[in-house]
């Protein structure tokens, strides 16, 4: 493994200037402007907390408004997943650097620029595909029956943001209607409304048809038009299933932690007995918070 304080050979600055130039025009190419980033808060560290400072005080203001039962201790890892760093590694040979015909390896570098780019939406896609499993600060799945009102008062009783219901015009208002209601630990409802509708590609005509046409198909107006309404396709989901989620305010569904953002460097060499390599590398360092289940509902038949 080279190490990562690897001294680069003088003679590579200029290959190391098309490689880190080229990375980053793929960064600013490919602008991850996916729609499905609107579900996520920006997540950054505090020097005071540690490295998940806002989770951990994310944490601290349940606990002050006495939302945390007793029993139940959580830490900033029950709700927030790291997943495996997204490496980029780009391999040169010497004999390509020597013959200055390595142009078409520094285009990988573009290339792995732009799939560094789209970091936030891929993970934002796992959160989605996950929350059947991720625990949320209550100790509970994201997507849950079960979760308490009030976990320090089990009188207030629970709320469910996972359903069993086909996606339905009537279906579609029947999870809006419960997630306006859900209440907060004072017992006033959120009145959170969809921002998001999120269904496997089977599914997207009729999420179209529910939300993004003014009439419907008798010509009459369709009740549930919202054009402000972001449809968002998932090929991962399974044919049926589909969420709504509500990211209009300053509060999401989920928190988006940048650790580390791609920086291209030297890694050293890859040598054989018959070649040598000189090697590039970005890292993505992130992780994904599941903080707010009241922001978002599932549903599967």
């Amino acid at each position: 493994m080279p190490s990562v304080n690897v001294q680069m050979p003088p003679e590579l600055a200029l290959v190391h200037s098309y490689v880190t130039v080229a990375f980053d025009e793929g960064v600013d190419e490919a602008k991850d402007t996916d729609k499905i980033n609107d579900l996520a808060d920006d997540v950054f560290p505090d020097d005071k907390t540690g490295i998940f400072g806002m989770i951990a005080r994310d944490v601290a203001f349940f606990a002050e408004k006495g939302s945390l039962a007793p029993d139940f201790e959580p830490t900033v890892y029950q709700y927030l997943v790291e997943v495996e760093p997204a490496v980029f590694r780009i391999k040169i040979n010497e004999d390509e650097i020597e013959d200055d015909k390595y142009g078409a390896k520094v285009q990988y570098s573009k290339q792995a620029g732009m799939e560094a780019a789209k970091r936030r939406s891929w993970l934002l896609r796992y959160g989605i595909l996950s929350g059947l499993t991720k625990l949320t600060y209550d100790g509970k799945a994201f997507f849950a029956t079960d979760h308490a009102v009030d976990p320090n008062d089990a009188t207030k009783g629970t709320y469910s943001n996972k359903l069993s219901l086909a996606l339905t015009p009537d279906n579609f208002r029947t999870a809006k209607s419960a997630m306006r209601k859900f209440a907060d630990e004072s017992g006033r409802a959120r009145n959170n409304t969809p921002s998001h509708l999120i269904v496997p590609p089977e599914l997207e005509s009729k999420a179209r048809e529910i939300v993004a046409l003014p009439t419907v198909s008798n010509g009459g107006a369709n009740p549930d038009y919202d054009p402000e309404c972001i449809i968002v396709v998932v090929p991962e989901l399974a044919s049926t299933e589909w969420t709504v989620a509500a990211a209009r305010g300053p509060q999401k569904p989920w928190g988006y932690f940048l650790r580390s953002p791609a920086k291209i460097r030297y890694e050293g060499t890859d040598n054989s007995a018959i070649r040598t390599d000189h090697i590039w590398k970005a890292r993505v360092r992130d992780a994904l918070a599941f903080l707010r289940p009241y922001k978002a509902i599932y549903s599967k038949p």
